[in-house]
């Protein structure tokens, strides 16, 4: 999961309704909600977006499906190089140090 925190600027944009026309368009034409629920979602979420007020913030999380080969590949590393080692005694030790 990603969290992403965005922010409103007080920049102001000339022409600014036809620029939001554009995005308009391409959010809502391009890409949508693939379900009814999504759809309304999506809407929202690009509404509140647009009616933010110069600096207000917005925590965005989001949450991406894992690719189960790719995760299991990683994990199989991870483990050969931890039992090559010899630093570490605990797993998650090695795998979450800063």
């Amino acid at each position: 999961m990603s969290q992403i925190t965005i922010m409103r600027t007080e920049r102001a944009m000339p022409a600014a309704e036809l620029i939001l026309n554009a995005i308009r368009d391409f959010l809502f034409g391009v890409i949508d909600g693939f379900t009814k629920d999504d759809r309304r979602a999506w809407r929202r979420l690009w509404k509140r977006i647009k009616d933010m007020e110069a600096g207000e913030l917005l925590v965005v999380d989001v949450v991406m499906p894992r690719s189960g080969p790719y995760h299991r590949r990683h994990m199989k590393i991870e483990q050969s190089v931890f039992d090559a080692q010899d630093r570490f005694d605990d797993f998650e030790q090695l795998r979450f140090q800063e």
